[in-house]
């Protein structure tokens, strides 16, 4: 990659400089690491336009949708910044910042905090940013819920948690810690149960999303999501543990790249073993949920790149996916991560602008209830980016400061393994009974296309009316 392609986002996508014309003058003054806030922009008779909303952008004509934008979503449930659904509209991702010298969005540089263990930073995060006096919490019992109401019960002792536990099946254990540390500490516990629903109403969820967020939607558990939030009430405080596993090391994908970088994976890629095993594992990848993670996993070691073996890794289709402009635009900013952060902070930052489409999208539901993020302040993201590899995530461990502390604070055994996410009580509606092989995916599948045929009909019958 050329010198000055290195951190420059628009120069990266668009190869020269072009003017700039800002149309939210609130865009430039957004801290790199608000995964709340978005900034749009576009190429329009040779300038770039920068707005806080994609349709405050001018463009030629109607809005396109973009083809290949909705192929990589069929292919990995993912609209991925600094790619949008409409065609030449983008948005910027996660850890860009407006430079007035370049008149480009660079890369924040890393920065060393010193002297401040993380979880106290965190923890006087908490205790100074969150004054409420009563709030909710999405409480699973796992660490990073744990972790929450403990920071919280010490930051801010005389607040009233309550503490919302959904309970989806088989998770007795996780029922169980919750109930003992609802007690330990001092926190109302509430249990909410799933019920199944009619599918007439569960798709027609779907479609009117898609109508109201101008977006495709990205989680088969929404549905869920909304009958929890429900269970609020308006003006309710929300405190999530959303964004612990991205900033801190928790995710697959920080072990997939720990495996990558192991010397002897590279010798078996570079010799054909890891190619034979992609064969001999590809007629059973249907049969179990194992052989198809070893499937995917096989595929993504086997790439030439580690930007490759990201981008591949998202990537679960019955077809070869044609890698197209959106996959290489995503192996390059992956690459100007690289370029500046260790492989795991680089990591962190993908998928941080991935949460912020993906996972963010859910608190669109209710816009009347208060949201607080600590994992995702900005503050603390960029202390999280600022550690070395080894203080975050091992081989096979993850997340270590978290995991650390709790076992040496509280009377409970926690793991680095992630908790498998809970079954949508919509899953009857968007699973397809009649499909005997296995494909771990296709409740999302099935929710995609929803949302696909949605979307297209919602820009079809009113584009005329918003442009």
């Amino acid at each position: 990659m050329h010198d000055s392609y290195k951190n420059s986002l628009f120069t990266l996508i668009y190869k020269k400089k072009f003017p700039i014309k800002i149309i939210s003058n609130s865009c430039l003054q957004k801290h790199p690491f608000d995964i709340k806030k978005k900034i749009f922009f576009t190429l329009h008779k040779e300038n770039i336009y920068l707005a806080d909303s994609h349709d405050k952008l001018p463009v030629k004509g109607n809005y396109e949708i973009c083809s290949e934008a909705i192929n990589f979503y069929q292919s990995t449930g993912l609209i991925i910044p600094p790619n949008t659904v409409f065609k030449e509209i983008y948005s910027v991702p996660v850890g860009f910042k407006f430079c007035e010298k370049k008149q480009d969005f660079i890369l924040e540089k890393k920065i060393n905090y010193q002297g401040e263990e993380i979880i106290n930073f965190l923890g006087k995060l908490i205790g100074e940013s969150y004054n409420y006096k009563n709030v909710n919490l999405l409480f699973s019992g796992g660490a990073d819920s744990s972790l929450l109401l403990y920071l919280m019960r010490k930051y801010q002792p005389k607040q009233k948690i309550k503490s919302i536990f959904f309970n989806s099946g088989n998770l007795k254990y996780d029922l169980k810690r919750a109930k003992k540390l609802s007690i330990l500490l001092d926190s109302e516990l509430k249990e909410v149960l799933p019920r199944e629903e009619d599918p007439k109403v569960v798709k027609k969820f779907l479609i009117e999303k898609t109508y109201k967020f101008k977006e495709l939607i990205y989680e088969p558990i929404l549905f869920s999501i909304d009958s929890i939030f429900k269970e609020i009430p308006d003006g309710g405080v929300v405190f999530d543990g959303q964004g612990a596993d991205t900033v801190l090391g928790g995710l697959p994908h920080h072990f997939l790249i720990k495996l990558y970088s192991i010397k002897l994976i590279r010798i078996f890629s570079k010799l054909g073993i890891i190619t034979l095993f992609i064969k001999l594992f590809k007629p059973l990848r249907n049969k179990t949920r194992l052989f198809y993670r070893i499937h995917k996993l096989l595929l993504s070691l086997n790439e030439k790149k580690i930007s490759s073996c990201l981008v591949n890794s998202l990537i679960s289709t019955e077809k070869t996916f044609k890698k197209d402009d959106i996959y290489y635009l995503h192996e390059e900013i992956l690459n100007v991560f690289l370029n500046e952060y260790d492989e795991c902070s680089s990591v962190s930052l993908f998928f941080l602008s991935i949460l912020s489409s993906r996972e963010l999208q859910k608190y669109k539901l209710n816009k009347k209830l208060v949201y607080c993020l600590p994992y995702l302040e900005p503050e603390f993201i960029h202390y999280c980016l600022s550690l070395s590899n080894d203080l975050k995530c091992k081989l096979t461990r993850r997340k270590i400061p978290i995991i650390d502390y709790l076992n040496k604070n509280l009377p409970f055994k926690y793991y680095s393994n992630q908790q498998l996410p809970f079954e949508p009580h919509s899953s009857h509606v968007l699973s397809d009974a009649g499909n005997k092989s296995f494909d771990p995916l296709i409740k999302s599948k099935n929710m995609r296309d929803i949302s696909i045929r949605a979307l297209y009909k919602k820009y079809m019958r009113t584009n005329k009316d918003i442009l």
